[in-house]
Parts: structure tokens; sequence; C-alpha cells
């Protein structure tokens, strides 16, 4: 099958595979985030039926204990109890810890129905570290639902574990505070720097094997092993980049680590494609592509193939 562009848009798409940049990704979201949950909205029984599922949970892995335990659970637990002091607010953990491939971890948050939202309703989140001298994240927040979702990102501030504390005012006046321990598991897998996974090229019958090609493959990586592009780079079987673009196809949660990642390159069977787990130890901000002229010919050569340039209908005289 013969595929006919004009010079223009092959320019383009040469300019693209040269670059091998990645389009650039949406703005982190908060290392705190706060989502109300309507579940006392009738219209939306749905929020009501979860809510009450993830409760019932926590009932049930509680039954050994008494109601009276005033001590925060070991960190990584499931179902964890809060302490809380004072009154007005309860605090739900369904799961204490970030899975390896997990950005979040999320907790809810419900106030007593006593507390009238429409007075001068106020919850005061902090995240601190190890020390717990100053809290490393903190945000204020005016509830508009009895009922709410707190979602807690430690990757971003690469912890292993955290203090969650999360204080009840109304009208200026505190009423509660309740604090959970909260972790951030690591791979059981990491990649290590270094380290190359080969790529098998299996061309078609007939078609040689010297002449670079145009190739897009995917790879998998272990939960929590991956979670940017940077860092990664396609080489030769003697180490030289191959430039490329990668695109993310899959992760393992909500702005998790990344689970499938694409490769498109330009490569030569006979060179041997592999994926290297470090960074260039190049300069970064060097131009993997070279071109030269000479008798009025442009020559590109962008490491993986030569293109050479001259004037007429089609630029291109020759790829190799």
């Amino acid at each position: 099958m013969l595929l006919k562009c004009s010079p223009i848009l092959f320019v383009l798409l040469l300019s693209a595979c040269i670059q091998g940049r990645d389009v650039a990704p949406p703005p982190p979201a908060p290392v705190l985030d706060w989502r109300a949950l309507p579940v006392d909205d009738a219209a939306q029984p749905q929020y009501a039926a979860w809510y009450d599922f993830i409760k019932l949970g926590e009932r049930r892995a509680r039954l050994p204990e008494s109601d009276t335990v005033r001590d925060i659970h070991p960190v990584g637990d499931y179902y964890p109890r809060a302490l809380v002091t004072g009154q007005g607010l309860a605090v739900t953990v369904p799961r204490a810890f970030a899975r390896p491939g997990d950005r979040w971890v999320e907790l809810f948050v419900e106030l007593d129905e006593e507390i009238d939202l429409a007075r001068d309703v106020r919850l005061d989140v902090s995240l601190y570290g190890s020390d717990g001298a100053e809290p490393l994240a903190a945000c204020a927040i005016v509830p508009d639902s009895r009922v709410g979702m707190l979602r807690v990102d430690l990757r971003r501030l690469d912890l292993a574990s955290a203090r969650l504390s999360v204080s009840l005012s109304v009208a200026d006046q505190a009423y509660g505070q309740a604090q959970v321990l909260l972790a951030a598991r690591a791979p059981e897998r990491p990649l290590e720097a270094g380290r190359r996974v080969g790529i098998s090229i299996d061309l078609p019958e007939g078609i040689p094997d010297d002449p670079a090609v145009g190739l897009t493959f995917s790879v998998p990586f272990p939960a929590g092993a991956l979670w940017s592009q940077d860092g990664l780079r396609l080489v030769t079987d003697q180490g030289r980049e191959i430039p490329a673009q990668t695109e993310v196809l899959g992760r393992w949660g909500p702005e998790g680590a990344i689970q499938w990642l694409r490769f498109d390159c330009l490569a030569r069977a006979t060179d041997g494609l592999n994926v290297e787990f470090s960074r260039p130890t190049s300069d970064p901000g060097a131009s993997a592509l070279t071109v030269t002229e000479a008798d009025g010919r442009l020559t590109l050569d962008t490491g993986a193939a030569v293109y050479e340039l001259a004037r007429g209908a089609s630029p291109i005289t020759t790829i190799h």
C-alpha cells in the first residue's frame, strides 16, 4: 500500500518524529483534594448506597474492637480507626495506604446531622511528615454537603508515610478533630537505572532489515515502577539513542503509575532496539538532528535515518 503526502505534511511529520516530544500533561491536581458527596439527595440514591456499603465494610472490620479505642491504628491498615477528639465529625478510611500503582488515598468525612451547614462551617486539613513539626500541605474547606471524599496524594511530596489532621470549626468555634496515619507503598519490582528491555523487530518477509523502518510498539510496566516518561529512551545495542515519541495508553489507577506506554520511532533491525531506564548522559538540550549541505543538497541525519533533500517536485531524493 502506497501513501502519498505533500512535502509540507511530510516535513511536519518528520519534525514530530525528530523531536520525540510528548504532549504536555494537564496541570497536576492538588495534594489535598475535596469532593462533596450528595448522600442525602433523594434524586441520586446511588451515592447513599455506595457510602452505606463503605461504612458496612468498616463496621465489619471493627467487630472485634471496642468502640472506646482511642489511638491511631498502624499505618497501611485496612479500615483503620481514626483518632477523633471532640464532636461533630467522623472519618471513614477504607484503605489507609496507596497501592504501588495508585496515587490517591481516599477518606470520607461525615458531619453530624446537628451541624448546620448554613452557619460558618469550615474544615481545616493538614498533612504532616514524619517529623510532624510543620504541615507539608494544608487547605481550608467550606463544605456544602454533609459527606465528602478527601483525596490525599503522598506521591507528589515523595512521602512513604504521613499523618493527616482534619479539624472542624463552626462559627470560629472548634468542634472536633480527626487524625489518621497514611502510607504510600513502594513497587514490588522497581526499575533499576541502566536496565534495558530488548525489543525484537520481526519484519515481514521480503522487507530488508538494513533500512530504517517506522515502528509502533507498546511496553507494559509493573505497578508503581514508572510514573513519568522522563528518563526513558530508546537505544541501539551499541547505546546510541534513537529519537522517539511516547504516549501513555493506560495507568494503574486515576492519575496513577504508567501501566502501558506506546513508542513510535524509526529504527534499523540490524542495530537492535532497547528501552533503557535511565536519563541520557549527554546534554539533554543537545539536538539529535544534524543538517549538512553540499552540492545543492541537504542531508538530515536523525540518528535513526538519513534523508537527502534537493530541489524539485519531491524534495526527498534518498532515505537510508
